[in-house]
This record gives C-alpha cells, structure tokens and sequence, in this order.
C-alpha cells in the first residue's frame, strides 16, 4: 500500500512537471504617452585602491557613495514600437550621501525631461543641463534607453519558458552594448545565463521573476597612459520582476556588477615597480509603482 501510494505521488509530480505553465519572456514593454508611475531609485558605487612597492604596501584608500532617487514619472512620446523617446520627472528627493555627508542633487519639484536625440541620451532639469554625478542616477532611474531594443536580443529568449529554465545570453550582442564603456571586451570573454527563477506577486500583480548572471572573463578598464593591466575579471547580475501583463515595464529591477583589476605603472619599463590593486561594487535598485 505505501509502495502505491508513492509511486502515485511520483506519478502526479511527474505530470506538474510535464504540464508546467509556459510562459512569453519579454523584457522590454510597450509604453503609452500619458502613462505615469511611482518611481524609487537607489545607486551606490564602492572603490577599494591598495598599492604595493618593493615588497611594501601602501594604506588601502576607500570611496563609498549612494544616490537617491524618489520621484513622479510621466511618459510625454513613444516610437512606432512603443519605446520611450521622452519622458519627465517631477523629483521628490535626489540626493547623494558619502561617509557622514549629504548634498542635494536636485530640490523637490524639480522637472527633469529625458529624451533621445540622434541615438543619444539627453537630461535636463528645469530647462538646464544636469552634472555627470546627477546623470547617473537619472539615467538609471529613467529608464529612458537609446540601446533599449539592444537589451532585449541578449538577454531575452524567442520561446516559452517554465520556471526553473535557464538560456544562453547572446555575447555578441551584450559586446555591443558595452562598447560605450570603452572595456575592450571580445565576444569570447562574455559568458552569461538568464533564467526563469519563479512566478511572484508584485502589488497583487502577478510576475516573473528573472536573473541574468554574466561573467567578464577578461576586460580592459580605461586607465591612464603608461598604465598597464595585468589582470582583470567582472560579474554582472541582473534582476527583475516583469508583470504577466505586459501593458507595464518591471516593477522592481536591480543591477550589481563587481569588478577588480590589477594595474602596473610605466607598462613594460616599469622602473618604479608600482603596482595597484581595485576593487569594485556597482549597485542599483529600482521600483516602479504604475497608478491603476
């Protein structure tokens, strides 16, 4: 009897399985002019530099900051596809904190437009051009993306998927993306996996939970003339919880991305014998709440 009953219990499992639900990956959604969400936006950017010389080392020197972003975002133009061209932002908070310090990076009720101009990304608050510091968060917390139909070839998939399924990401295409970072990346030094990690509820709106982890098996960073990189390695993971409906964009997102590279001053005539050492931790969390 409890031979039967396990072997039915097995049986059932193996149906759940094999009748799984499937469902449409799609990452990137189609917007409407005059849609409007809730946006919360955090940015935080940790570098940790060591330096060693004839056997020494030096103190390690550490930079730590975070940027917020807390505001109103309205969808003012759309493409044919339903891609953002122009978007604005009425800011309830933008500020930037490192150590025991705090500055304003823009006062509450402060409109910034973002919009694509000739491929490129433009932001203005009030009319004004905004500094990189500011850009940065903005432009994450936008999401108003030139390579937007870039991102959608590496990391999304042309079939169904059940939870628990994972594919290959598209090097290639990913190479492409990153060619503004100037990381002197090759296709074969891209490895990387997106998966269906499971099925949540988001503001009682149903989502799928996906992940994207990517591997930089070798890059080289921008650095100064006479500098040398020795060594060098990345890890990307992407998150984000995209609604079943895909009338909205995905309620929560993150990004984190850790890098380090060791550096070598005055390259193959190093007379000084200077070596550095970096590490670093790029992170960004996003979370959209559409008005119904």
């Amino acid at each position: 009897m409890k031979t039967s009953r396990l072997l039915l219990m097995l049986a059932s499992c193996a149906a759940a399985t094999a009748f799984a639900q499937e469902y449409r990956i799609q990452m990137n959604r189609s917007a409407k002019a005059g849609q409007e969400f809730q946006l919360s936006c955090r940015f935080q950017e940790t570098h940790r530099i060591s330096a060693s010389f004839a056997g020494r080392s030096s103190p390690e020197q550490k930079t730590n900051y975070v940027a917020e972003l807390d505001g109103l975002v309205r969808v003012l133009e759309t493409d044919s596809n339903g891609r953002i061209k122009k978007a604005s932002c009425t800011i309830s908070n933008c500020v930037r904190m490192e150590d025991r310090y705090k500055r304003e990076l823009l006062p509450p009720r402060a409109v910034v437009t973002a919009s694509i101009e000739k491929g490129r990304l433009h932001l203005q608050a009030n009319g004004r051009a905004v500094d990189t510091e500011t850009q940065k968060i903005l432009a994450l917390g936008m999401q108003v993306d030139p390579d937007e139909a870039q991102t959608e070839e590496v990391f999304a998939t042309d079939k169904p998927r059940k939870v628990g399924d994972s594919w290959e990401i598209d090097p290639e295409k990913l190479r492409g993306v990153l060619k503004m970072q100037r990381l002197g990346i090759t296709s074969p030094d891209i490895q990387g996996r997106t998966t269906l990690e499971q099925v949540v509820q988001v503001d009682d709106r149903e989502c799928l939970e996906l992940a994207s982890k990517i591997y930089l098996k070798k890059f080289t960073p921008p650095v100064p003339p006479g500098v040398q990189i020795k060594q060098a390695f990345g890890a990307l993971r992407l998150t984000g919880k995209f609604p079943v409906d895909t009338s909205m964009a995905a309620l929560e997102e993150g990004i984190e991305f850790d890098y380090s590279f060791i550096a070598q001053l005055g390259g193959a005539t190093n007379t000084l014998g200077v070596t550095t050492k970096t590490i670093s931790t790029i992170k960004g969390t996003l979370q959209r709440k559409y008005f119904k």
